[in-house]
């Protein structure tokens, strides 16, 4: 392929992302136009990429920019979006420069480290998403709010999740196993994708290509003991589109596997693209997760409100969109308490029934 086409074709991605951005910007997607974008957007990574890429220049997403690139790119996209609508920052100056200082570190420090000896720990504020490359070239996303230690030798790829959530791309290596502790689960993989939520009463695993083993930790192996590499039992095997929460001890119950299409795997991994996609997904759901993104507290006064089924796609960490979506479609006013806390409540006209889905 010619030099010509290869830049022909990147002008088209970008021209496409940037209608895109724009529409995002606007807030005014429907059902149709959400259903597009996320085609569009895993119709190839390129599409991402550069979505991400223009969404950093200009601003719009809360995203840390990868490790490796300009530091400068990595302190701009901080924000949150205050009662009057101004975008203001959300971290002062001395926050900022331990961020950037994190980064630095876990940049540096990988390719000082030996590869048959690498350890690092990695955490991520609310809102804020950061990547962390090992030294074979696996990958480990970390969404909001999360920490996790990593440690790396030459027979062994170890990692223990001590909150939130993380995306793993795992690099093949039979002779060193890729392990993830999380709470009292413990997840096993040999090349493969997969995401792995801790929280307080759960433990979350979703495949999104190859296979894992999942296990209790704690439980004894069949010859006694459960080092790293050694499968205890029981265990249970997820393939790619297969998901399972664990409520722990494993060993009490074993948890159904389910069957999830890639589409809503990924829908649910869109805080990769700093976004988060909502679909036929309960108010009250929706909440916890904008939550978990946000410094903001939402409070539900309504009980009723909780269970409305809610679409839409928005920017992590900009809940003016959100909060117009819900007035327009549901009448339900969003009312500032103070500057960190918002009430959800029905207008006193409205008529408590059924209401749409939310487009």
């Amino acid at each position: 392929m010619s030099i010509h086409r290869l830049v022909q074709r990147d002008s088209i991605v970008r021209a496409e992302a940037s209608a895109w951005l724009a529409q995002l910007d606007k807030g005014d997607l429907r059902a149709a136009d959400l259903e597009a974008l996320r085609e569009w957007i895993q119709r190839s990574p390129r599409h991402a990429q550069e979505l991400r890429q223009l969404a950093r220049l200009s601003e719009d997403l809360n995203v840390l920019t990868d490790l490796a690139g300009p530091l400068h790119d990595a302190a701009r996209s901080y924000y949150v979006r205050s009662p009057a609508s101004r975008r203001i920052p959300w971290a002062a100056t001395a926050a900022i420069l331990a961020v950037l200082a994190v980064v630095v570190g876990l940049v540096f420090d990988a390719r000082d480290q030996p590869r048959d000896a690498w350890s690092k720990f990695a955490t991520t504020a609310v809102g804020e998403q950061r990547e962390v490359t090992l030294p074979d070239g696996s990958a480990i996303a970390l969404n909001s709010d999360s920490r996790l230690r990593v440690s790396y030798g030459a027979r062994y790829r170890n990692v223990r999740l001590l909150q939130g959530e993380a995306l793993f791309e795992v690099a093949q290596d039979p002779h060193r196993p890729f392990v993830v502790d999380a709470g009292m689960g413990r997840v096993e993989a040999l090349g493969t994708t997969f995401a792995v939520r801790l929280d307080l009463d759960s433990i979350e695993v979703a495949v999104t290509h190859g296979r894992v083993r999942v296990y209790d930790r704690h439980a004894p192996a069949p010859g006694g003991g459960s080092p790293v590499g050694e499968t205890p039992t029981p265990a249970i095997v997820l393939a790619r589109g297969e998901r399972v929460v664990i409520v722990p001890p494993l060993a009490e119950a074993t948890p159904e596997t389910q069957t999830v299409p890639i589409r809503e795997l990924q829908r649910k991994l869109a805080w990769r693209e700093g976004l988060l996609d909502f679909s036929e997904t309960p108010l009250d759901e929706v909440v916890r997760e904008v939550g978990r993104h946000t410094n903001l507290e939402i409070l539900v006064e309504d009980e009723s409100l909780r269970s409305l089924e809610f679409n839409g796609l928005f920017r992590i960490g900009d809940t003016g969109p959100l909060f117009g979506a819900l007035k327009t479609s549901f009448g339900i006013d969003a009312r500032y308490i103070d500057a960190d806390t918002v009430s959800l409540s029905r207008r006193a006209q409205d008529d408590p029934g059924d209401h749409p889905h939310l487009d």
